[in-house]
């Protein structure tokens, strides 16, 4: 049985992949950080589902925190 990629984004296997291009994104100020998922498919060539699931991870990690 193959494992897509949109599996393996899902199971959270690949996110930390994208975490540090997200905080790059975020600390540059360029955008809103709720675009964020539409610039994750436009430059990693997610699908919206992938793209919000490696998003909603991310901002996950910024529970209960001070950033």
């Amino acid at each position: 049985m193959q494992i897509t990629a949109e599996k393996r984004v899902a199971s959270g296997a690949l996110h930390s992949d994208y975490f540090s291009s997200l905080d790059a994104l975020r600390e540059s100020g360029v955008m809103n950080m709720f675009g964020a998922p539409r610039w994750l498919q436009d430059n990693f060539d997610l699908n919206r589902n992938e793209a919000l699931a490696v998003f909603v991870s991310w901002t996950e990690l910024f529970q209960g925190g001070d950033e």
